[in-house]
Parts: C-alpha cells; structure tokens; sequence
C-alpha cells in the first residue's frame, strides 16, 4: 500500500510487488497506473481515502485478490521483458544518430 504525493516515473516499490504476484493498492496518478493492467480494481483516486477505504475493503474478496495478482504479475512481466525494453532503447539510440 501506497499513498504517495510523489510523480514517480517508475515505482520501485509497487514493480517489485508486482513481480511478486503482490497485489498492490496506490493512487491512481502519474504514471504509476501504466505498471498496472487497465482498470485495476485496487487503485483509488487519489487524495479521494473514502476510495481508499473502499480499496482496503476490498481485500476481503479472495476473487479480486487472486484476479489482481495473476493479472499484474502477468503485466508487469511484459511491461519490463528485457528484450522489448532491449529494442526500445535501441531504436531511440538509432533515431538520435
């Protein structure tokens, strides 16, 4: 769990829970979203903590807990596969020559 007031490029923290499996509940905000499926169902709208109870509720339903994990375990290993990233970086080496 996170409440961050920071714009992080790239959240340590909720990646390497994501890699886990761990399902993670943060505010949806800068770009922290992107390192999670669309509509994830644990982000809350931040400064909303009203949406942020509800989050916190919800980890009482095993369905959506299991759902999260597979689903952002999946994710994250595509979003940072070394070898896409690999091209990425090249292709932008390539067009700055």
């Amino acid at each position: 769990v996170t409440t961050t007031r920071m714009f992080e490029g790239q959240p340590r923290l909720l990646c390497e829970a994501a890699s886990l499996g761990v399902p993670s509940i943060f505010p949806d905000t800068g770009g922290i979203s992107e390192f999670f499926p669309k509509d994830y169902p644990l982000s809350f709208k931040q400064f909303k903590y009203d949406d942020l109870l509800l989050k916190f509720q919800q980890l009482e339903n095993t369905d959506i807990l299991n759902h999260s994990s597979a689903s952002t375990l999946t994710h994250i290993v595509q979003k940072l596969d070394e070898k896409k990233l690999e091209l990425i970086f090249n292709k932008l080496i390539r067009n700055r020559e």
